[in-house]
């Protein structure tokens, strides 16, 4: 296309009149939009132009309501299972702590269906537990990273396609 500077009146009309008629390929319909914009000149067919590509843009941007919706409810699923792997996290490194590591003083204390049970088999139900908590907190780290690489693709995505 010819500089901004160098077309005429009727250039821009001839543009326009191609672009109503849909002879215009993409990229030459956003140079015409730009050089619309860009520009002073009016007539008739120009603002007429002008106006069909305004209804073009206001299609465009009710589309990206939707997608903006979709982005916030995206976030609100990232943070929301972020908020779930720390608690998991701190839970669990409170429970491993206080589990992990018996000492020669500790004494296990267990129930089943109400009854105390004996010394080694609350042990043994303790130490189930902390092996449950650390799978659990195995499971909501690769959550956490699962989602993470969704939202590095999803973010990669939209800086591709601006």
């Amino acid at each position: 296309m010819k500089q901004i500077n160098e077309l005429s009146i009727k250039d821009i009309e001839t543009l326009c009149q191609l672009y109503n008629e849909c002879k215009l390929s993409v990229l030459e319909e956003s140079e015409l939009e730009y050089l619309l914009l860009s520009t002073s000149f009016s007539s008739e067919l120009i603002n007429e132009t002008r106006k069909l590509m305004g209804i073009s843009r206001q299609i465009k941007f009710e589309k990206k309501s939707q997608y903006i919706r979709r982005t916030v409810y995206r976030r609100f699923t990232c943070w929301t299972l972020g908020v779930a792997a720390s608690l998991g996290i701190i839970v669990g490194i409170f429970l491993l702590k206080n589990y992990s590591t018996p000492r020669d003083d500790s004494y296990y204390i267990g129930y089943v269906e109400g009854k105390p049970v004996n010394e080694e088999t609350a042990r043994n139900m303790a130490k189930a537990e902390i092996v449950k908590v650390a799978s659990f907190i195995q499971y909501v780290e690769k959550q956490k990273s699962i989602e993470q690489d969704k939202v590095r693709i999803f973010t990669n995505h939209i800086n591709q396609q601006k």
